[in-house]
């Protein structure tokens, strides 16, 4: 048994007893009684100190403990028994939780903290090894790393480079041996940074002594990296889908595949409401939460069963289990989510004022978002949620509001709809199909494509020499993909627009009535900062050679086949001098795809396009696949908050009652009170409380006892 400390005098320390938490296990805790006692007093006086007061109070014995010298209610001692008043009220603790990632800082002045290195030109010839500067066992515990195609001075993030990720697949000396093929950029003079994307930021093991315990988190410092898992129900464009080695069994996140339709997308049997029960503004169905904007700035709905990816991000990690074994209970809260605007605020542990709306941030370093690339002075992208709460319900059946799921949506900087934050369950979905497909490190870029304005225009020929004949129902789904080797394989090479656009005429859902015979045309906007005209440029974004459509024709209601889109080429573009396409070619021009173009066309295969056994699963689970689990290669910053429930019970202590002492070395004056039990209606003590130092007893006094839960 240990003292209390001192320090604390004005607070009664509580413990539930046995007997107590015997009772919540029955279900009959019941606090009827109180009692107060000075067992623990020594009225002597003390010769060596003058005083009274040197004696110290042991803590609460939790086991079958009660008042040893109860004070009584008269000076008689019929009693010694007080009824306390009791009532319940709950709070909320929140704190302030520091980047967790191998980013620290915010969107302006972020710094790496990781391991880095820099690697020299030679590095990009490629081949799948880099040569970094520093010792290569530094990277021992990096399961991925990021290949930034810039120079990186003292860690510190000044520029929107573009980047890669490659997992690790071995190291020797100073080399790293990477999953696939690294660009060839030997006729640049790009210098790169490679960048572990995992790191024990907590706890920094080196800089303590071998026996030494380690230091507490600081909760505001830099935490370790949430997980990432890209879950794809579907496969990647291009992929075969009879072929075994293409399986979908060889994607380590499909264990997630009940987690996202739990979250609402994969089937059309939730609904998604606001507050009031209403559709969510700017969707046409309760049956839609999500979707993409085009270059005509319209949204594009996504059903949830056309949703064929999205990125879950996750805190799961238990921690050290002997440095920090509570890891998973310490994050057993939620993410704060104050009802009202971005000015609301509420106040930490330290009593300062913290913002829900301003502080959660999710940030991706080294990436070029389109949406951005207007500006071209944004350092990656960063992300925030919405302050609106909504909800998922089943659509029939159990429709009773705690069958609720509640979320709001994650917010680009101009406040497009990308993702949801799943407050609750500490889970953040992008499900903007674009950014899913750049956190997938397989999809080979780090850059987002915009989402064409896809129109069905009239043609000049005949209803057989059209794409649309105008009498029947056709569907069609459309997107597109740029090449920098038209006729083969190449490391820069990319997965194709993530967006899908569907085209439907003259069905009985989501039509348009078209009584002519048209084609199909793709529009863009100025949407392409990001596209470089020379390899030199190529880390500041991406370059591209040619640009193909790709077009696959499906039944109503079919969702397309990865096997089975048509490629078709698109030429009379404009290209500089170095066959570079050339942005502003592609800005504001119109493409027209017509029969001739579709049934001539190929078959689009992803492997001819990007590499032999790009998508091969020989039964291995370590082969590099698609949805790969992965650190979240950013920050997220949050807030964490906590509901407490608590149960209060005041001890009143009128003038004149409680007065009567039966400590044997009490003898006149004002008795000391030391201990505090709550008891049930049979007399058993509940909870027993003690003041760390003991008080005087003297007219009229309050005392209140609080159990949290």
């Amino acid at each position: 048994m240990s003292f209390l400390s001192d320090n604390h005098s004005e607070f009664l320390s509580a413990r539930i007893t046995q007997k107590g938490r015997n009772a919540i296990a029955k279900g009959s805790f019941n606090i009827d009684y109180f009692q107060i006692g000075d067992s623990e007093y020594d009225y002597n006086f003390n010769s060596l100190t003058g005083s009274t007061t040197h004696q110290k109070v042991f803590s609460p014995l939790d086991y079958n403990t009660s008042v040893k010298y109860p004070i009584g209610y008269d000076a008689d001692l019929t009693t010694t028994y007080g009824e306390p008043v009791q009532f319940s009220d709950s709070y909320t603790i929140r704190n302030v939780m520091g980047p967790a990632g191998f980013i620290s800082g915010s969107v302006s002045g972020s710094t790496i903290s990781c391991v880095t290195s820099s690697i020299a030109p030679a590095s990009f010839s490629g081949g799948t090894t880099i040569t970094v500067s520093s010792t290569g066992s530094l990277f021992e515990n990096c399961d991925y790393v990021t290949v930034v195609l810039g120079s990186i001075t003292n860690n510190q993030i000044t520029q929107n480079y573009n980047s890669l990720i490659y997992k690790v697949t071995g190291i020797t000396g100073n080399t790293i041996y990477l999953d696939r093929t690294l660009p060839n950029l030997s006729s640049t003079s790009i210098t790169g940074t490679v960048i572990c994307n995992n790191c024990e930021l907590e706890y920094p093991e080196s800089s303590l002594p071998v026996d030494a315990l380690p230091f507490p988190i600081d909760n505001e410092s830099q935490l370790n990296p949430w997980t990432l898992n890209t879950v794809w129900t579907s496969k990647p464009i291009g992929a075969d889908t009879g072929s075994i080695d293409e399986s979908l069994s060889g994607y380590t996140s499909n264990r997630y595949v009940s987690t996202k339709e739990y979250l609402g997308y994969t089937k059309e049997s939730q609904i998604f409401t606001n507050l009031t029960g209403g559709t969510i503004s700017g969707f046409s169905s309760s049956s839609y939460s999500s979707g993409f904007m085009n270059s005509d700035n319209e949204l594009v709905e996504v059903k949830p069963s056309e949703q064929r990816c999205v990125a879950i991000i996750h805190y799961s990690e238990l921690g050290d289990t002997i440095a920090d074994p509570e890891r998973f209970f310490k994050y057993d809260d939620y993410i704060s989510h104050l009802t009202g605007t971005t000015d609301t605020v509420a106040v930490d542990y330290e009593g300062d004022d913290i913002s829900d709306a301003d502080y959660f941030e999710v940030y991706l370093p080294f990436i070029c978002y389109h949406r951005n690339s207007s500006t071209g002075s944004t350092l990656g992208a960063y992300f925030t949620m919405d302050t609106v709460d909504y909800y998922i319900k089943p659509t029939t059946g159990l429709t009773e509001s705690r069958f609720e799921l509640k979320f709001r949506y994650l917010l680009d900087e101009d406040g497009n709809k990308v993702g949801k934050v799943f407050v609750n369950n500490k889970v953040v979905v992008f499900d903007d199909q674009e950014l899913v497909a750049i956190l997938d490190y397989r999809s080979n870029r780090r850059f987002t494509l915009p989402a064409p304005k896809v129109n069905v225009v009239p043609s000049d020929v005949s209803a057989d020499n059209s794409l649309i004949s105008g009498t029947t129902a056709q569907t069609y789904w459309v997107t597109y993909m740029f090449a920098n080797v038209t006729g083969g394989t190449s490391p820069l090479n990319y997965l194709p627009c993530n967006y899908f656009t569907k085209v439907e005429v003259n069905t009985n859902t989501d039509s348009c009535s078209v009584s002519y015979p048209s084609n199909i045309s793709l529009k863009f906007g100025n949407e392409f900062g990001y596209m470089k005209t020379s390899l030199s440029s190529v880390n500041l974004g991406y370059t591209a050679k040619q640009m193909f459509v790709l077009l696959q024709s499906t039944g109503t209601n079919q969702l397309p086949n990865p096997d089975s889109w048509k490629i078709i080429p698109i030429t009379g573009l404009t290209t500089n001098g170095s066959g570079y396409l050339e942005p502003s070619g592609l800005t504001g021009n119109t493409i027209t795809i017509n029969k001739t173009m579709f049934t001539g066309a190929s078959y689009f295969d992803l492997e001819t396009y990007m590499g032999t056994d790009y998508l091969g699963y020989s039964g291995s689970t370590t082969e590099p696949q698609f949805g790969d689990e992965q650190p979240f290669p950013g920050s997220v910053k949050l807030i964490r908050a906590t509901d407490v429930e608590q149960m209060n019970f005041l001890i009143n202590l009128p003038s004149g009652k409680f007065t009567k002492s039966q400590n044997p070395t009490y003898s006149t004056g004002d008795s000391m009170i030391t201990e505090v039990t709550l008891l049930d209606s049979g007399k058993n003590p509940l909870v027993i409380a003690k003041t760390p130092t003991p008080i005087r007893r003297t007219g009229t006094q309050v005392f209140s006892i609080k159990l949290d839960f």
